[in-house]
């Protein structure tokens, strides 16, 4: 306890205590010399900004007079690990913030629109702090279904700050820009004040019609996404404009595309296709194998399978985060 005892006075004055012999030195309250057969130690603060963050102990079998230059060296070590502790200390601080605030921006309950079917998925990369991918699905005024998929430049609490600021300021702008191209118009046109130096988001934002059987999307420097027929054939959302946030007053524009019972659309963040093995990426080729492998499987599935083929090419250990989105245009509906 605080001020009691040896540690407990020490933790208190923040000054080192140095006992050459336990057994005639009157400081102590009890002798502790115990089955360890301590006879001398030395305890040095661990401080920093007037905080103590712990001790050093130095413990010897046998009575020994500790000198000035090793009460120096071993509170200079101290002096060190006070500011490792730290450093440590304001990590995880950080870690826990991020991935609260990752928790909460990630869409765990989609949407249930007639006539679709809907699956994400997200992994952080190993050893990583929270990183910037995200995917977001919403019904639009209008009926339709909104889907979007992103990655913010950077890691950490500011990615996650920027991504939330992306998700519900799109969300909000498709009430009154519905379509595409219009919505990531003005984004881009918000955030290019708002976004840290040299930050940037790609992102890819779809809307599926079921009543018109189409897919109009808007791609800001966004990896193309994969557009697989009920027959089994592939195609790509290419044509991408720049990213945003980089380039106020840039005009975007959008694609369509059919989008008929059976037919599905799996969107992802660059995580996936950049994953390496001996410095080849998997790449859209990869994907698109792996993608056709798992044709059969439902949306849950296909999610899993392309994150499935990123991690076995690299060996198990993605480096980069991965968002994947996946959506299904059912036969009925």
């Amino acid at each position: 306890r605080s001020g009691e005892g040896t540690v407990g006075r020490m933790m208190v004055d923040g000054r080192p205590f140095v006992c050459n012999d336990t057994a005639v030195d009157d400081r102590l309250s009890t002798r502790i010399t115990g089955p360890e057969g301590i006879r001398s130690f030395m305890l040095v603060p661990l401080v920093l900004g007037g905080r103590v963050l712990g001790l050093v102990s130095l413990n010897c079998l046998a009575p020994r007079e500790f000198g000035e230059r090793e009460v120096r060296v071993v509170t200079e070590l101290a002096r060190h690990a006070a500011v490792a502790l730290q450093n440590a200390l304001q990590f995880e601080r950080e870690r826990h913030i991020a991935e609260t605030l990752q928790q909460a921006l990630i869409a765990d309950d989609l949407p249930t629109i007639p006539g679709v079917e809907l699956a994400a998925l997200y992994q952080a990369a190993a050893g990583s702090l929270v990183g910037g991918d995200f995917y977001s699905a919403w019904r639009m005024p209008d009926g339709r279904l909104a889907l979007l998929v992103g990655d913010v430049s950077g890691k950490g609490v500011e990615a996650a700050g920027v991504t939330a600021m992306v998700r519900y300021m799109a969300e909000a702008l498709s009430h009154h820009r519905p379509e595409p191209a219009a919505l990531v118009g003005e984004l881009n046109e918000m955030l290019c004040p708002r976004m840290p130096d040299g930050g940037l988001v790609t992102l890819l934002v779809v809307v599926v019609d079921t009543r018109a059987g189409t897919v109009h999307w808007c791609s800001a420097g966004h990896p193309p996404a994969v557009l697989m027929g009920s027959d089994g054939s592939q195609r790509t959302l290419e044509d991408p404009d720049p990213p945003c946030g980089v380039f106020p007053g840039h005009p975007f524009h959008q694609g369509a595309e059919p989008f008929l019972p059976g037919d599905t659309l799996v969107a992802y963040t660059d995580g996936l296709i950049e994953a390496r093995r001996q410095g080849r990426e998997l790449g859209e080729e990869g994907l698109r194998a792996a993608l056709a492998a798992a044709a059969g499987a439902g949306p849950a599935g296909l999610a899993r399978a392309a994150h499935a083929a990123a991690r076995d090419w690299s060996g198990g250990r993605l480096l980069d985060d991965v968002a994947v989105a996946v959506v299904r245009r059912t036969v009925t509906g």
